[in-house]
């Protein structure tokens, strides 16, 4: 009896948090939500693509016109993470540490771990063959999956350490630094790399925060569609030149597709219409750790079963990725193995607040 009590009021607390996981929680801003859940849902996208071209093979046609995403998933990515980093960035020294350099660090380090223990025990059925060594080289050579985690851990400590510096010279030395990565290559050291284009949209984020909200909040259906068609041209522009990753065909994208985003979320949520995104850019956090587990896994299975209908795979990945984190995130809430998604108490700077994922 006391057994099945137990897992009673598991179950019970399972169905409440889970509940909690699907509703949209009227204290957040929803159309900031709803930009993550875009953007995570096109990460997601990438990494169901790369699985399936790398297995399959998918028509030129196709990777042809997917390269003009490029610019889009990860600058979006940063550009939204830096809304709301001012805060932090000049706030106590020891929050400062705890809250986003150990926060980040300790998540990285912990996933980077799981993911190459899932994908180097499954090396026979992946498409990438891993060696024990290499979780050595995680220190500059992230896995493909959960290197955000690294570069936004060095923007938060790169705009701490670059408090005292005009913004138009932090913004206009990282653009210069992006256009140098883009023009001359890669480094080979691939944090360098990552960070080198990434780093001037988490600025740019910070530093007009209250500019893109406010023109957010002006966005009406004329602008919008405005914002779409110069992001349309400017895609069929520096695509058919085989310019999309100069650097100001990468840039100009990057902005293009923002204003674009931006304003089919405002719009959106205004409407009441994508409140399923809303709950999943609420969740990005968790589905960003987890979706190469799912993502992997519905691929290898559908294929297994004769499935190779791209389209049905996409579908099924993504729909996967956000049913496994919301379902793995509930399960774990306030269990032992709620340190997935929550930093244990005792890995905190004494005295800080004990806090789950941002």
């Amino acid at each position: 009896m006391a057994e099945q009590a137990r897992q009673g009021s598991y179950i019970a607390r399972f169905v409440a948090a889970l509940r909690t996981a699907l509703a949209v929680d009227p204290t957040r801003v929803h159309w900031i939500d709803c930009v993550k859940g875009i953007t995570i849902l096109l990460v997601v996208f990438h990494h169901a693509q790369d699985g399936v071209d790398a297995t399959i093979g998918l028509s030129e046609t196709f990777n042809y016109y997917y390269k003009i995403l490029s610019p889009v998933r990860m600058p979006l990515f940063f550009l939204v993470a830096g809304l709301f980093a001012a805060r932090a960035i000049n706030g106590p020294l020891r929050s400062f540490l705890d809250g986003k350099i150990l926060h980040f660090a300790y998540f990285y380090l912990l996933w980077s771990a799981i993911i190459f223990a899932f994908r180097y025990g499954l090396s026979g059925l992946a498409n990438n063959k891993m060696r024990a060594e290499e979780l050595l080289m995680i220190l500059w050579d992230p896995l493909p999956t959960i290197w955000f985690l690294y570069a936004l851990l060095l923007a938060f400590a790169a705009m701490r350490l670059l408090r005292g510096v005009a913004p138009a010279y932090v913004v206009g030395f990282a653009a210069v630094v992006q256009a140098h990565y883009f023009a001359s290559g890669p480094t080979g050291i691939v944090i360098v790399d990552k960070f080198s284009y990434v780093f001037v949209y988490f600025a740019i984020g910070v530093y007009a925060s209250e500019w893109i909200r406010a023109q957010a909040a002006k966005t009406t259906v004329l602008r919008w569609l405005a914002a779409c068609a110069v992001f349309g041209l400017a895609a069929a522009y520096f695509r058919s030149n085989d310019l999309i990753h100069s650097p100001l065909g990468y840039f100009t994208l990057s902005a293009a597709s923002a204003a674009a985003i931006i304003g089919t979320a405002w719009l959106g949520t205004r409407a009441g219409l994508l409140k399923p995104i809303v709950i999943v850019g609420n969740h990005s956090f968790e589905i960003y750790l987890t979706h190469f587990a799912s993502v992997a896994a519905t691929r290898i299975v559908l294929m297994k079963l004769g499935v190779t209908e791209p389209v049905v795979i996409f579908a099924a990945a993504i729909l996967s990725a956000v049913v496994f984190a919301l379902v793995l995130g509930a399960a774990t809430r306030g269990t032992f193995a709620s340190f997935l998604f929550e930093r244990p108490r005792f890995l905190r700077l004494r005295g800080q607040p004990v806090a789950g994922a941002d």
